[in-house]
């Protein structure tokens, strides 16, 4: 889940809540299911956990929390990836770009597959990569970008595309008021 519109983090709607239920899903659950279903993987000795993250791992102005909880999916799959490859037990950190969902709202094409065409190409990357964009569209050139750009222009960046997306939510938020 994430904000309805990037917004300051002191303007989000219903902060509370948002901010609550955010930690929750992000978060909290990928925790806990992982906490869930890795004794048996070590028990095992087999067993492969998938995480999904965002591109916004990097840093997105604007959807601050949202990017901080999929950071946080990065930086656990990472260091349980480290903890657990000598059990025989694979751990991914998947960081995508845009998919088309319903959550994102954005049009297949190219460089935005659809769910299922992703999941495809993302489940060929299992056991090859332990992080990954899962997608060689994302990986090329967004992905090499991101890796190599200094972490200021790339916040500058993600800012300003932050900005301009949640100019136009408010323009919409006004004339459905109008």
């Amino acid at each position: 889940m994430s904000y309805d519109y990037p917004e300051y983090f002191h303007q989000v709607s219903e902060r509370e809540h948002t901010f609550n239920k955010l930690l929750h899903v992000n978060i909290f659950s990928v925790t806990f299911m992982t906490a869930i279903v890795l004794p048996r993987m070590v028990e095992k000795k087999k067993g492969a956990i998938v995480n999904i993250g965002s591109a916004s791992c990097f840093g997105f102005p604007l959807l601050t929390v949202y990017s901080a909880t999929k950071a946080y999916v990065d930086i656990l799959s990472k260091n349980l990836a480290s903890e657990y490859s000598d059990k025989g037990i694979i751990v991914q950190s998947v960081y995508p770009h845009h998919v088309s969902t319903k959550m994102s709202r954005v049009r297949p094409s190219l460089t935005q597959p659809t769910a299922d065409s992703y999941a495809v190409s993302l489940l060929a990357t299992l056991g090859l990569e332990s992080k990954t964009t899962g997608y060689l569209f994302h990986w090329f050139p967004m992905g090499i970008m991101m890796d190599m750009v200094p972490q200021w222009l790339l916040l500058s960046v993600m800012k300003s595309m932050g900005m301009g997306v949640r100019e136009r939510a408010l323009k919409k938020k006004m004339a459905k008021r109008e």
